[in-house]
């Protein structure tokens, strides 16, 4: 067990925090079908000189939901994430939209998106949670968001 002298390294252990996203650029959630809530697990926030944000979002029983984050693009690195509830990670059903391309995929997936390709998407069923992760270099997420 660790005693108080040990402790140096405490910050490292962030408290995740849920938020309302609305203030995030290019997102918003009225009239959506989704909560306008999200799970910070690291941000400018809660992780100041952390160069990594990652947000994530649970989803119930979501249906055909209008995406509730406009077409747009960021000037560093991203990985999307779905796992859904169901055996095998299994359970959800997502539109993607990379450029003026779309793809519909099933859960568990992942999307890379390179700096600056144009992204969006909308969930169109299931359960589970989405994660969401850029490489920030320590600036907020509306710092590298275009």
């Amino acid at each position: 067990m660790a005693n108080q002298k040990t402790k140096k390294y405490e910050n490292l252990i962030l408290k995740v925090e849920k938020r309302k996203f609305d203030d995030m650029k290019r997102h918003k959630s009225k009239g959506t079908g989704l909560t306008p809530f999200l799970y910070f697990f690291s941000d400018h926030k809660n992780n100041p000189n952390g160069k990594i944000f990652v947000a994530s979002r649970i989803l119930k029983n979501v249906r055909n939901t209008k995406p509730h984050v406009e077409l747009h693009k960021h000037t560093v690195d991203q990985m999307y994430m779905w796992i859904g509830s169901k055996k095998e990670m299994k359970g959800l059903k997502v539109e993607v939209f990379l450029d003026k391309e779309n793809y519909i995929i099933e859960s568990p997936c992942a999307v890379y998106i390179p700096a600056g390709l144009k992204h969006a998407h909308r969930y169109i069923s299931g359960s589970g949670y989405f994660v969401g992760i850029l490489l920030t270099n320590g600036k907020s997420y509306n710092d590298v968001t275009k």
